[in-house]
């Protein structure tokens, strides 16, 4: 409250003016918290399963930090089950199965806020083009359509997060996460600060439990960067690649990555020579290093892919440092999001929807 002191004339009856002090009270102007963007994109899958967990995790330790917390969706009119299922109409994907899911959880989600594409009509056009030459994996050109849906969501989504957001969430609706695993946003001495809780999953940490179960690791965010969990998978003894499930940071990093990244496929960003890849990243073998895990059949996709990269995440890097970013990742297993989730791949059977 703003007290200001004013003089102020009252006549009194029967005498002159006197001068007395009067209250007046003025309120203060509310001081502005930020808002909050979760934005989840994916096939819906089993995220019936999962949407509590989402919530847990993300909206309800930040909801007395923010002026709003919004949550946008966007995904496919195909649930993408693994394996493939036929859903009932009730359990196909809507506004209203979405809606309904998430109240249920505790947390609504505005119609303008969830996006619903045609799975058939939003591809690149490259889905049929598999050029001759040596392919790293078997399945490698249904990998890179999966991988086209999954980048054109992430641009549905973040078109639909305004900047007027401070922090931007990334994740996928069929992500479970673990229990106490939570992530919240406060601002310290003028900067936004991450604070991840470590996971309460019993065995999660291998060689036991630290003595204090409540610890928190802080991040201060920085204006270039975008945080993500290490992915243990595609890694060697330099390095450990970002995962694309579950990434945060302030909008213009998580903007600038994941609300490009089909547009510098689709205008041939990656679509390199074995020359030029090696003039931006290195020699591939130097690059991969012992990222063999997987036993590629060769380090790159064959000349004239629409992406030389082998897998999504490796795009994803690039894409980051390609825009002027720069990416921090979590390796603790304590607190790293690539470890304290687990995806709901299949889908309800008839009659377990909601």
């Amino acid at each position: 409250m703003l007290v200001r002191l004013l003089l102020a004339l009252l006549l009194l009856p029967g005498g002159g003016p006197k001068a007395v002090l009067a209250l007046v009270v003025r309120e203060r102007s509310p001081v502005r918290r930020g808002k909050l963007a979760v934005a989840i994109s994916g096939g819906l899958r089993g995220f019936e399963d999962c949407a509590a967990s989402l919530v847990e995790s993300f909206v309800k330790p930040n909801l007395e930090h923010f002026d709003k917390v919004d949550l946008f969706v966007a995904t496919w009119d195909d649930r993408t089950c693994v394996p493939p299922a036929n859903v009932s109409l009730d359990q196909q994907p809507s506004v209203e199965l979405i809606q309904r899911v998430y109240s249920r959880a505790g947390v609504e989600i505005e119609a303008k806020n969830v996006w619903i594409g045609d799975h058939r009509r939003f591809h690149f056009g490259y889905e049929h083009r598999s050029p001759d030459g040596v392919w790293p994996y078997a399945f490698k050109q249904a990998m890179l359509n999966n991988a086209e849906d999954m980048w054109l969501l992430w641009q549905a989504t973040m078109s639909m997060v305004g900047s007027d957001h401070d922090v931007v969430v990334r994740t996928r609706p069929d992500m479970c996460f673990d229990p106490g695993w939570q992530l919240q946003f406060q601002k310290k001495r003028g900067q936004w600060t991450a604070m991840v809780a470590a996971t309460q999953a019993e065995g999660m940490i291998p060689g036991g439990w630290p003595n204090d179960r409540n610890e928190t690791l802080e991040i201060p965010l920085e204006p270039t960067l975008v945080y993500m969990g290490a992915n243990d998978f595609h890694e060697d003894f330099r390095d450990h690649m970002p995962d694309d499930m579950t990434g945060f940071g302030l909008f213009q990093p998580m903007e600038g990555t994941f609300g490009t990244t089909a547009i510098h496929v689709n205008k041939g960003m990656f679509n390199v020579t074995d020359d030029e890849y090696e003039q931006l990243w290195g020699q591939p073998a130097v690059e991969t290093g012992s990222d063999l895990r997987d036993r590629p059949a060769a380090l790159l996709n064959p000349p004239g892919s629409f992406v030389r990269e082998r897998y999504p995440e490796k795009v994803l890097k690039h894409q980051i440092l390609e825009s002027g970013y720069r990416y921090a990742l979590i390796e603790d297993p304590r607190y790293s999001p690539y470890r304290v989730s687990k995806p709901r791949r299949s889908c309800p059977s008839e009659g377990q929807g909601v």
